[in-house]
């Protein structure tokens, strides 16, 4: 410990390379995560994915029988629908909407107004928001038809996605107020050639069908989030080897510049054991203060990050990345001593006289 302290009088100067490179390791490598964990954040929270594979609509009354057997569907749900602009009150609304407002009218039965909505909203900032709309809606008009009795409801049905107003009428009132109307077919499958399948039904059948593949999209999106994902981690890869390489190359530089100093400490009966924990402690030292002084800017530029995304993105909290932080510490640090120590190792297989020659 006397040695230690006397070697960081004695040698300050020498020691600020290691911190250098020990405050750029920290620095680079915290900032290069926190971009990397915001950047995972808003696509993992901006992207909704139905949770369908494949949504299809007919124009009028349609059997999907034959497709939901084809297709295996692992899941289903079929209905009739039609989009009808209707006046809503705006005492209805929670907030402040226009009073004209598009409709869907479903035939699912219990006279029920979906309430409970999972959308993207994007005024001054982009929010993944999940809110009840109204704050009643017991009565619809939809010209001369008057439907009473209508209750708020958060329960979606299968397929429901959007900030669309859905209201799901038992099938006689569905009749009154939608004289034309579309079926849908909305299923989970494990079918993989729906584009071909659809195509030829369209052509063999000769019907106004439209589709959605949300399979291909879902693979699409997850295939473009997977290519980001390659070449953020491709370039923070090569930018954590280059460090590395750096430290590794100071390091060494650090520990043969002092070949003259390890020559005489062994001459005067100190063991390699002994310059090993001097060694250690030593690297404490630099990776520590290097460490504590690169702290306070990552903070700074997480800080700024932060309040640069939430200018766009409606986020709940600043990432810290306490993890990230402590690989930042003990990687550097293990890096400067085991290759001290392989360095010291080779030295003192020389002899003494020789060391101290080489430093002339």
């Amino acid at each position: 410990y006397y040695l230690f302290k006397v070697n960081i009088k004695r040698f300050r100067d020498k020691y600020k390379s290691l911190i250098i490179c020990m405050f750029v390791f920290c620095f680079s490598f915290n900032v290069i995560f926190l971009i990397l964990n915001y950047g995972l954040k808003c696509i993992n929270h901006y992207v909704i994915i139905p949770d369908y594979d494949l949504s299809v609509s007919v124009v009028g009354d349609y059997d999907f029988g034959k497709i939901v057997k084809d297709f295996k569907a692992i899941k289903k749900n079929s209905f009739s629908s039609c989009i009808i602009n209707v006046s809503i009150p705006k005492d209805f609304f929670k907030e402040d909407y226009e009073k004209n407002s598009d409709v869907i009218i479903t035939n699912l039965g219990g006279n029920e107004v979906i309430n409970n909505y999972d959308i993207i909203k994007k005024k001054d900032k982009i929010s993944h928001v999940k809110y009840n709309r109204f704050k009643r809606f017991d009565k619809l008009v939809i010209d001369d038809t008057q439907i009473n009795d209508l209750k708020l409801t958060d329960k979606k049905f299968f397929g429901v996605d959007g900030e669309d107003t859905v209201i799901n009428l038992n099938n006689d009132d569905f009749k009154k107020v939608c004289t034309l109307f579309n079926s849908n077919l909305i299923i989970k499958t494990s079918y993989k050639g729906i584009d071909s399948y659809l195509d030829n039904l369209i052509r063999k059948e000769k019907i106004n069908m439209s589709y959605l593949n949300v399979k291909k999209t879902k693979e699409i999106i997850s295939n473009l989030t997977l290519v980001l994902k390659i070449l953020f981690y491709g370039v923070s890869l090569l930018v954590f080897i280059c460090l590395i390489s750096v430290s590794i190359n100071v390091a060494i530089f650090s520990i043969y510049e002092r070949r003259w100093e390890i020559a005489s400490f062994r001459s005067l009966g100190l063991s390699l054991k002994d310059l090993i924990i001097v060694l250690l402690l030593e690297c404490m030292y630099v990776s520590l203060k290097g460490f504590i002084i690169s702290v306070p800017f990552v903070f700074i530029i997480n800080k700024y990050l932060y309040m640069s995304i939430k200018k766009v993105f409606d986020f709940s909290g600043i990432i810290i990345g306490y993890g990230n932080l402590f690989l930042s510490f003990i990687i550097p640090f293990l890096t400067f001593f085991i290759f001290m120590v392989i360095c010291l190792h080779f030295i003192g297989q020389k002899s003494l006289i020789s060391n101290i020659k080489d430093n002339y």
